[in-house]
């Protein structure tokens, strides 16, 4: 008896299902026994996002549903880039969940939703813990509707003051279809 199987197996099946777009890498679930090949593949999806003659300057990290890894890719890519050297700010722009940059205080956190409300500076809510470590930017409060916060020039605004004091900013999103 033969069983086909589900899924997607590899990088192949991925490119058959969409050939104009180019492939930067498969990153695997990070398990205890996966962390090698999970750091492998951070590298490599690096290397495909930085080593290229025009390197984006931002990296937007998403998925499909919560609990799928993106914070997890989002920090790990953080950490690799400055590990290399650059300056990386990482953004929590999932106000919804707001756990993945949060310290384990109870203190609240000020954040991305406070700096599009205008309420605090940009400088008040970045969070430096020291020079060894990628300097944060916390999704705050998600007071009100955050899509529509997201949605406000002055989101524009902030990552262009941003991206003058940063090689590579990473922002962690919204799972695409939480609604």
């Amino acid at each position: 008896m033969t069983t086909q199987a589900r899924g997607l197996l590899g990088t192949n099946d991925i490119e058959l299902m969409f050939p104009s777009l180019p492939l930067l890498g498969m990153i695997p679930i990070r398990t205890k026994a996966m962390i090698p090949h999970f750091e492998t593949s951070i590298e490599q999806l690096l290397n495909s996002l930085t080593i290229v003659d025009d390197p984006p300057r931002s990296i937007m990290i998403t998925s499909a549903l919560p609990s799928e890894g993106k914070t997890t890719t989002a920090r790990a890519l953080a950490d690799a880039a400055f590990r290399r050297g650059k300056k990386v700010l990482l953004v929590d722009a999932d106000m919804r969940s707001a756990r993945a940059l949060k310290p384990k205080t109870a203190v609240p956190v000020i954040g991305i939703g406070e700096v599009l409300r205008g309420e605090v500076g940009l400088d008040k809510a970045i969070i430096r813990r020291n020079s060894s470590s990628v300097p944060m930017l916390p999704a705050g409060s998600g007071r009100g509707n955050p899509t529509r916060l997201m949605a406000l020039p002055a989101l524009a605004d902030m990552m262009q003051q941003v991206a003058s004091s940063y090689d590579l900013i990473i922002v962690d999103s919204p799972p695409a279809m939480v609604g």
